[in-house]
């Protein structure tokens, strides 16, 4: 897997990096702070695999999901929310996320995350209920 890895907090950044690393099939991790330059990034880099951080910037008309597609790049991509919120996880599969995990569980779920993306899956965290009320 070529990964990218987008993510504005380098803290976390490289707590996530090092676990990319870990993870048997990752054959390269590229980094971005500015989430603005993802989808350039993606076709430089032809990368397979995006892991980026949740937020507004992902969903809407002008947001990464939409600018991914209109630059004709389709990196299966995990999200990462630093919030167990069932709304951003939902919205995060609709605009097509293949994984949503939580920040704090990163050490534990982003191998299966990553482990669903190679099957072809989704994946969502365990004990996050996308169906039930907030």
């Amino acid at each position: 897997m070529r990964i990218l890895l987008a993510y504005r907090h380098k803290v976390v950044r490289g707590i996530l990096r090092e676990l990319l690393l870990r993870y048997p099939q990752t054959r390269e991790v590229v980094e971005v702070g500015d989430l603005e330059q993802v989808p350039s990034c993606c076709i430089a880099e032809a990368v397979d695999t995006l892991v980026v951080e949740a937020g507004p910037w992902l969903f809407g008309s002008g947001g990464l999901f939409r600018r991914l597609r209109y630059a004709g790049v389709g990196p299966s991509t995990v999200v990462v929310s630093l919030f167990a919120d069932r709304r951003v996880k939902a919205a995060a599969l609709a605009a097509g996320a293949a994984a949503v995990i939580t920040s704090n569980h990163a050490d534990r779920e982003l191998a299966p995350a990553l482990d669903a993306l190679c099957r072809g899956q989704t994946y969502v965290e365990p004990g996050l209920e996308l169906d039930a009320e907030p």
